[in-house]
């Protein structure tokens, strides 16, 4: 279970500090840099919720982002990761699985695709988590234009409950093409723009709040237990 209070070791000062700046932050009290860019201001809910994110997976650091769209933390891996962030369109926190179109160790998105091209898996999901967790599938097109900025162009979104094997396949093809054409194991260039595939799943888990409950962090707790099927399946999915 994890505590809803801020330890003395990673204390909220720090956490602002942290977020604002870009940097990943450590258990201890002294985060060490990532970037050097400096982030916005960020909504006390989502230094509580990165917290809270970072307890539950009992991780010794995270990888802290603020963008136009979300504000949160993932747990840093090369490849498939958790993440937590505060939704600024809606207002809600969500978990989330996510898999972005990068090398890594070889652009495991671009496994993932070719495999679940070839045979469909992701929908042995429908028995393993529970659709009162309403979990999401989306697959973006990420686009990077002439300033370099990066935004998402959805490609698919919808509830994985209700997902079609046809339909499945057919925006795979789709995200398939957002990588280059000779060996699909880099960025497609589009017109002006570069372009890849990013595959992400998420579960709603509450409103924006500044001062999680007990209750709150048990849904994060249920919410974690429900995606760790979709984790599981994006992990070997992508070798």
């Amino acid at each position: 279970m994890v505590s809803t209070g801020v330890s003395e070791s990673f204390d909220r000062h720090g956490l602002r500090l942290a977020l604002q700046e870009g940097m990943l932050v450590t258990a201890g009290s002294h985060p060490r840099h990532l970037a050097p860019r400096r982030i916005a201001q960020v909504p006390d809910a989502a230094l509580k919720l990165v917290e809270a994110f970072r307890r539950e997976l009992d991780l010794p650091e995270v990888k802290l982002f603020n963008n136009p769209v979300s504000a949160g933390a993932s747990d840093g891996h090369a490849g498939v990761q958790w993440s937590a962030y505060l939704s600024k369109s809606d207002g809600y926190a969500y978990l989330g699985v996510n898999l972005e179109g990068m090398k890594y160790d070889g652009w495991p998105i671009a496994r993932l695709i070719q495999n679940e091209i070839s045979q469909v898996r992701v929908l042995e999901l429908l028995g393993l988590v529970p659709e009162s967790a309403d979990a999401r599938v989306k697959l973006w097109r990420d686009v990077w234009g002439a300033g370099g900025g990066r935004r998402h162009e959805t490609i698919l979104d919808c509830r994985l409950h209700e997902l079609g094997e046809d339909s499945w396949r057919q925006h795979l093809v789709v995200a398939y093409s957002c990588l280059n054409e000779n060996d699909h194991r880099g960025r497609a260039r589009q017109g002006c723009q570069w372009v890849s595939p990013h595959l992400h799943a998420c579960c709603q888990l509450w409103q924006e709040a500044s001062v999680l409950t007990e209750a709150q962090v048990s849904i994060l707790t249920e919410r974690k237990r429900a995606l760790q099927p979709v984790y599981d399946w994006m992990t070997e999915s992508s070798r």
